[in-house]
């Protein structure tokens, strides 16, 4: 299913907009104790917040390692995981996370695989040791392999036929080409029938070892006890050789590609998108002053038609490899590419270093507010932190995250977009009429059909 969230032009709510004059030095780390377990398993040991314990555990593997014709046995594997362990049966697992008081949810990534919950904090210990049932001893079987893989098939079917789903695939495909990035964590119709029971235990051997894993979690007090509990309960997962990450890397095509998937209908999807950088990299803090920007910018393109009828969404997307910048717009047919138009048109002024110098100071104001809202949020504090070692960011992408984002001058911001924006070997994918569409999109370069 598309992840795209659609934002309705006109309906942008701002508060407490952050000047770029209050924009720190520094930011503080946040406060964390470290241990590690024999096996190799890091545990990060955050102060005890009110309430309920947030935990996290991070696998720093992730659907990157699908093979190629069988994408989405790491989501199966992964899913089928909270099914059943050695020592308990599905309806004994929810029993007992009842009981416990637990919510465990699960993210797939390309980078990696996650496991997050709370639980009360009395009883955090008791929800860890059951998530490490999970994860250390799952228990794989046919009936519910196939019962899963059957619902994944029906769910990528209809999300491949609707215009969400189809034109993001496409677009990411045509991006990253045969670069992992490229391919759907849930797979495709095609790849999933080839995915065996075998598979996901092969896969579940690849992925998953304690030296290639952290756990962050809140509290509590007595911090010696609970570590020894969790020496216990996830002291015999058996650390292996990690597998190499040495894929090679997406390059940008060589001629913009243009997709048109032929559909009626009242209203068409357009995503643009080029190739972009990893995670921290050069150009990275003007690349999310950039996101800012444009969103700030989204409400003024309103004349291109009625706000009830643009809906539009840029997103910066960084990972370990290369991510790519998207922009994706629905609107009415005669609409999607008047505001194509318009974005153009911005790129080659931004290009040529015509900056709305107030709008930027807004939008590096408010690219550190949201980090600064994701260190106060108790998940998204826990993920930036498991993040550094990810990403090989290290602590100073959080202490100096408000610097270097006070470093983006108008002239580096123009180097930036110059860099990393341009109108030349794009990629842009449509769902529309191709009787309104096809001989305007011939305007931008070669078009090819797709669906019919």
């Amino acid at each position: 299913m598309s992840r795209i969230l659609f934002l309705l032009l006109g309906s942008i709510i701002i508060a407490g907009r952050v000047s770029a004059t209050e924009i720190p030095g520094r930011i503080d780390l946040p406060e964390f104790e470290k241990e590690s377990l024999l096996n190799g398993l890091e545990i990060l040991f955050l102060p005890q917040a009110e309430g309920e314990s947030h935990f996290l555990l991070m696998i720093r593997n992730g659907a990157a390692f699908d093979p190629s014709d069988k994408w989405g046995v790491s989501w199966l594997t992964a899913n089928l995981m909270k099914e059943r362990t050695e020592s308990r049966t599905p309806e004994q697992l929810r029993f007992d996370l009842e009981q416990a008081g637990a919510v465990v949810d699960l993210e797939v990534s390309h980078d990696a695989i996650i496991f997050k919950g709370r639980a009360p904090a009395a009883r955090i210990g008791d929800a860890l040791a059951l998530v490490a049932d999970m994860v250390v001893r799952p228990v794989f079987e046919e009936e519910a392999f196939e019962q899963m893989r059957r619902q994944l098939l029906e769910d990528r079917r209809q999300e491949s036929a609707k215009a969400e789903g189809l034109t993001q695939d496409l677009l990411t495909r045509e991006i990253y080409g045969y670069n992992p990035y490229g391919h759907s964590v849930r797979g495709t119709p095609e790849t999933l029938q080839n995915v065996t029971l075998n598979d996901v235990k092969i896969q579940y051997r690849r992925l998953f070892m304690p030296n290639q894993a952290q756990l962050a979690l809140e509290g509590p007090a007595d911090r010696e006890k609970l570590y020894r509990s969790l020496s216990r309960s996830w002291g015999g997962w058996v650390r292996r050789k990690p597998l190499p990450f040495t894929f090679r890397r997406a390059s940008a095509p060589e001629s913009t590609s243009i997709l048109l998937h032929d559909a009626e209908g009242p209203e068409a999807i357009m995503r643009w998108g080029r190739l972009g950088i990893k995670k921290g990299g050069r150009g990275f803090h003007a690349l999310k002053v950039l996101e800012q920007y444009l969103l700030l910018l989204l409400p003024d393109w309103a004349d291109a038609g009625s706000q009830s009828q643009i809906q539009a969404y840029p997103e910066i997307v960084t990972r370990r490899m290369p991510g790519h910048f998207q922009l994706s717009v629905k609107a009415s047919p005669e609409k999607v590419l008047q505001y194509f138009d318009r974005f153009k048109g911005l790129v080659v002024d931004l290009r040529a270093g015509k900056i709305d110098l107030d709008l930027l100071e807004e939008a590096r104001g408010l690219a550190l507010q949201d980090f600064r809202d994701q260190l106060r949020s108790r998940e998204t504090r826990m993920r930036i932190l498991l993040d550094m070692t990810l990403y090989e960011v290290g602590a100073g992408y959080v202490t100096t995250f408000g610097l270097r984002l006070g470093r983006v001058t108008p002239e580096n911001f123009r180097a930036e977009v110059e860099s990393q924006l341009t109108m030349d070997n794009f990629v842009m994918v449509v769902a529309g009429p191709a009787s309104e569409l096809a001989d305007q999109l011939r305007k931008f370069g070669e078009l090819q059909i797709v669906g019919r």
